[in-house]
């Protein structure tokens, strides 16, 4: 199948013929199929019915509840994430119940949270990190669910949450009217403090960096990314000054370090810089995402997927930078679709789509091509992995070739 690297290839799953790459892709964005991170087990929500679907594990079909759609919302079952010990999923059960469950691989069925809609998902440090409502949350409210916590929290609809280590929160949010940062975890709320900040000046995100947590609040011209509680050795001062807007802030999974970008106006020519800490990355006239940011696995580097356009081509064309290098698409018709920095901060692998196919390249190896691939991670060992359709064959695939012996 996959040919000139050393490594290996597994069948997780056998999908059925109808499944075809673009179904499939369908099922991915619509979250009715989830990989797990490490590629090893895939979870399907298959219809049984008009109304209802069955849950199948690494093709075979869970002795679990049938999911219904919720109400008058039709609100369709959803798988949020594969975890170690069970599946992460939303939906309603006939016994009238509804919202976020976790269902064990034990067989147990926990409800960590009654709600009618999923709002978003973000991957962090403690896992997927859920933010919901529901029919009875106020206008200004919604919640949020970490696997840790086994319940949901409230927050208004503007609080910031990041997942951090040991399954822990640091929630940003305004109480009675003053803006306070905490975090929450299994053991409860801790680590409440008003933040020192006007209400002239909204923030865009915090991060936990260095020791101390990072506020960034945005402005026209000049930034701000203010300090919070204790200083770190290489704090210098309180806050720092940034130039331009910061669209985007990150938090990196190891807490070694922050990003951001920021918006510069300068002469009708919008420029952007993608910073590392205090160091610029990148910068010209591009756009990018809050997902288009990839750190390393030890949590030091990061590269970027960005879009330009030329003078005199009106299409975009996607890049892959970082601080040393970049790869460019020749071709507006390719699009880069996922992509690994190693932890010496190179631009090490990435899956690419061409028409109907996917292609995994590595290092300097191209892979075979594939109806579809996705879920692309580098491993603790420096091997490579993603997942593949071969067929009606979901595969897991790890390239071995520069893992020293």
């Amino acid at each position: 199948m996959i040919k000139q690297f050393r490594g290996t290839h597994k069948q997780i799953a056998l999908l059925d013929s109808a499944y075809s790459h673009r179904v499939f892709d369908a099922m991915l964005k619509s979250g009715h199929a989830i990989a797990s991170p490490n590629g090893e087990h895939i979870a399907i929500l298959k219809a049984k019915d008009k109304w209802g679907w069955n849950l199948e594990v690494d093709g075979k079909t869970e002795a679990s509840p049938v999911w219904y759609s919720m109400g008058f919302r039709r609100f369709s079952p959803r798988l949020l994430g594969i975890l170690p010990d069970g599946i992460l999923l939303a939906g309603a059960l006939a016994d009238g119940r509804e919202g976020v469950f976790f269902s064990k691989r034990d067989g147990t069925l926990i409800h960590y949270s009654s709600c009618e809609e999923i709002v978003g998902i973000q991957q962090s440090a403690s896992g997927p990190l859920v933010f919901a409502r529901s029919l009875s949350d106020s206008e200004n409210e919604r919640r949020f669910i970490l696997p840790s916590l086994g319940t949901d929290v409230r927050i208004h609809r503007q609080a910031f949450v990041t997942g951090i280590s040991s399954g822990r929160a640091l929630v940003l949010d305004t109480i009675e009217g003053r803006l306070h940062r905490y975090l929450v975890g299994p053991d409860g709320f801790s680590d409440v403090a008003i933040v020192p900040v006007t209400q002239g000046d909204p923030p865009i995100g915090i991060v936990c960096a260095y020791g101390v947590y990072l506020l960034a609040i945005p402005s026209n011209s000049f930034s701000t990314l203010f300090a919070l509680g204790k200083h770190s050795w290489d704090l210098k001062e309180r806050s720092f000054k940034i130039e331009g807007t910061i669209e985007y802030l990150w938090q990196s999974p190891t807490h070694k370090t922050y990003a951001f970008l920021t918006r510069i106006e300068k002469e009708k020519e919008t420029i952007r810089a993608l910073c590392l800490g205090t160091d610029v990355l990148h910068a010209g006239s591009f756009t990018m995402g809050s997902n288009d940011l990839v750190w390393s696995p030890n949590g030091s580097y990061i590269g970027a997927k960005i879009r330009t356009k030329s003078k005199e081509d009106v299409q975009e064309v996607t890049s892959l930078v970082n601080r040393r290098e970049e790869f460019r698409c020749r071709n507006a018709e390719l699009e880069i679709d996922e992509f690994c920095v190693d932890n010496n901060g190179s631009l090490w692998s990435w899956i690419m789509r061409s028409g109907p196919y996917h292609c995994a390249f590595v290092g300097e190896r191209e892979h075979d091509k594939v109806e579809y691939a996705w879920n692309m991670r580098l491993l603790a060992d420096g091997s490579v992995g993603y997942n593949c359709l071969y067929g009606a064959k979901v595969m897991n695939i790890i390239d071995q070739t520069d893992v020293r012996s």
